[in-house]
């Protein structure tokens, strides 16, 4: 695994720079990932574009034999662009429009945001692509972060448009999302909005439909900027590769990962956490939707077991490993007094523990990142992770806290798969119904929306011999949010049920139990705790080691 570090150039004086690279190459650092916020200092008005302190911090680093990670800077877009376009600015499910001020102010949909953005991007692409210290590009920074949704106008016809493109007709769709249901019907497709709060004296929501293909469609619009994005670099800058930076789960699932990580050439991800399950959770969904292209973008330094951390991520294929951030910011909303550094400028614990890591990594004569002799044992486990299962369980508990709506994440991490962890094995995060091979056990928590190659694939494993633990809501929704009123093949062929039942969970949490051709099938219940998933984990030689 090697190691990289976020820096901003952009906040210190010029003449700062060079002790900053020298203590940088000291700590065993090898790239630098720079400007993701910088738009404002790239463009400070219209046009006017200013690249000459990011060529000589780029030209700088080089002769330290420090590489850059350029970033795009559009998750910030700066005042003249606001002033002039006030419609960049999102609205929320109340019909609000935020203000400037902070950070991710922008909408997915917005000609004027687009426009703008793919602008700086091209000219950084034309201006940095064939540079030489230039080794690889991040997009944006923390896709669908702090504003999750736009309820815009511009939102309104982009969703009107995507939803022409995905049912036949208007009668199709009143048809499938139960429309009749309280006299919704729609007569044509420019009648429906997003689904905006519903305001009353009593906790009223929408249609869980309109809520999934919101879903669905809010996540799709970051999807195609980001492969716009990517597209307009990699016409300038060939044979560089082109990731993103995802937020960790627990702070949002509203970005379809597999879709955004398909046509990226890494799987970058950002995680702050002392917890090692959940730090080998992250390391190993990244590996599994990218092997062996297994970027960490961000990841905080000052936790008491960083070694530790950064071990687990080591282990379960991480390529590039990137510090946030080398110098703490004494302004702005992440002030803080140390990282990498301190506020003037001294080592801390967290680079003397970074540096003698990478010490330690060369004198083992350690091999290339990402290698299989680095790497901890398979398992043998897979746990499937459904984001349209989790966006389902989100609808259901709409207007909660945020722990508490983001029930099916919280659910997988720290009960399913912190039940399985063991600091010395990597499992397998699976969100392709064709990804079970070299499998011995397939783990499908809280997957409520039915997924026919899922069903088939899960049958066809079990028959070969597999063993499936699912839980009791498996499959009980179609692709509309709809609960279906036919039982699945996967409860008659391996249950022999006829309809679902809505069973309290008792001190024993299995549900079902069958054999199936020469497999077995398990069915906890949907509310299963920790101490449940740990006994049946026991019961097949699974147990984690917590």
């Amino acid at each position: 695994m090697k190691l990289g570090v976020a820096y901003y150039p952009e906040h210190h004086r010029p003449e700062q720079w060079s002790a900053d690279l020298a203590l940088m190459k000291q700590a065993g650092i090898e790239r630098i990932r720079i400007a993701e916020f910088a738009w404002s200092r790239l463009e400070p008005a219209e046009g006017d574009f200013r690249w000459e302190w990011l060529d000589r911090f780029v030209a700088l680093a080089a002769e330290y034999g420090l590489a850059i990670i350029l970033c795009t800077p559009t998750a910030c877009p700066p005042i003249w662009l606001v002033e002039a376009y006030p419609e960049v600015i999102p609205v929320d499910d109340e019909g609000r429009r935020n203000v400037f001020g902070a950070r991710q102010h922008r909408c997915y949909n917005t000609p004027a945001y687009l426009a703008y953005s793919l602008r700086i991007v091209e000219e950084m692409a034309v201006r940095y692509g064939g540079n030489p210290n230039v080794v690889a590009w991040q997009i944006d920074n923390e896709f669908g972060g702090e504003q999750k949704r736009c309820y815009c106008d511009n939102c309104r016809k982009a969703f009107q448009a995507y939803l022409k493109s995905v049912y036949p007709s208007i009668r199709e769709l009143n048809e499938r999302w139960g429309n009749f249901f309280w006299s919704l019907d729609y007569q044509r497709f420019d009648q429906i909005g997003p689904p905006l709060k519903y305001k009353a004296d009593l906790w009223l929501k929408n249609s869980p439909s309109i809520e999934m293909e919101y879903s669905r469609f809010s996540s799709q619009a970051i999807v195609a900027f980001c492969r716009e994005q990517a597209a307009l670099i990699r016409e300038h800058s060939p044979g560089r590769p082109v990731t993103t930076n995802r937020f960790p789960l627990n702070w949002g699932d509203n970005v379809h990962w597999p879709e955004l990580v398909r046509d990226l050439d890494a799987a970058g991800m950002d995680l702050y956490s002392e917890s090692l399950h959940e730090i080998g959770f992250y390391a190993d969904f990244n590996d599994s939707l990218k092997p062996g292209r297994s970027w960490f973008m961000e990841y905080g330094p000052n936790v008491a077991n960083l070694s530790d951390g950064m071990e687990q991520v080591r282990g379960r294929g991480c390529e590039w490993f990137t510090i946030f951030k080398f110098k703490p910011f004494p302004f702005g909303q992440e002030q803080s007094l140390q990282e990498m550094l301190t506020l003037s400028g001294e080592p801390t614990a967290s680079y003397r523990s970074i540096a003698d890591w990478a010490a330690g990594r060369d004198a083992a004569g350690a091999p290339a990142a990402g290698a299989a002799s680095e790497r901890f044992a398979f398992s043998g486990v897979g746990i499937v992770f459904h984001f349209e299962s989790s966006w389902a369980y989100t609808i259901s508990r709409w207007g909660r806290q945020i722990t508490d709506r983001l029930h099916y994440p919280n659910y997988v991490i720290d009960v399913v798969y912190r039940s399985l962890f063991r600091p010395d094995r990597s499992h397998r995060i699976v969100t392709d119904p064709g990804g079970l091979e070299g499998m011995h056990t397939v783990v499908v928590p809280l997957h409520i929306v039915h997924d026919p190659a899922l069903e088939q694939a899960l049958l066809t494993f079990a028959n070969g011999g597999g063993r499936v633990l699912v839980t009791s809501d498996l499959f009980q929704k179609n692709a509309d949010n709809v609960y279906l009123t036919r039982m699945p093949a996967f409860y008659t062929e391996v249950f022999g049920m006829t309809s679902f039942c809505a069973e309290p969970k008792g001190a024993d949490a299995v549900v079902r139990r069958a054999a199936y051709g020469s497999g077995e099938v398990v069915m906890l219940h949907k509310d299963a705790g920790l101490a449940d998933w740990r006994a049946a984990a026991a019961e097949w030689g699974m147990a984690g080691a917590e």
